[in-house]
């Protein structure tokens, strides 16, 4: 099984892999490979902020990215925007923007905990 770490953004960030309770570490554009059986378990962890997930997968010649979650990603920045828009048009203080801000990235932070990662399946040809 060959796991592939893509970071578009966070170069300096690693990821941690688990195959059965042995530790692997991953750099951005590394890749790792993995002789796995039917039955191990294979987990991953982004950074130290994030929550360990497992990759399901069904075949041991399988190969996995790990790549950010580009849909979370836009689906936040179009509500920031928006927000902003928002508390703009309605000619609220700034404080009160900045503070709308600030829910606003704690909030994406909390999402971003539990689905901010993906294994996505890679098919070759």
């Amino acid at each position: 099984m060959k796991i592939t770490y893509d970071a578009l953004s966070g170069s300096r960030m690693t990821t941690t892999i688990w195959h059965n309770n042995e530790v692997h570490s991953l750099r951005s554009g590394e890749t790792l490979e993995l002789p796995v059986k039917h039955g191990d378990t294979v987990s991953f962890r982004v950074g130290k902020l994030n929550r360990r997930q497992a990759i399901p997968f069904q075949d041991v010649n399988g190969s996995f990215a790990i790549r950010a979650n580009r849909q979370l990603q836009m689906i936040y920045f179009t509500a920031l925007l928006l927000l902003v828009l928002g508390l703009w048009v309605v000619k609220l203080p700034s404080n009160e923007i900045a503070m709308g801000i600030v829910f606003a990235l704690i909030g994406y932070e909390a999402v971003n905990y539990f689905i901010g990662y993906r294994a996505v399946p890679l098919h070759h040809q």
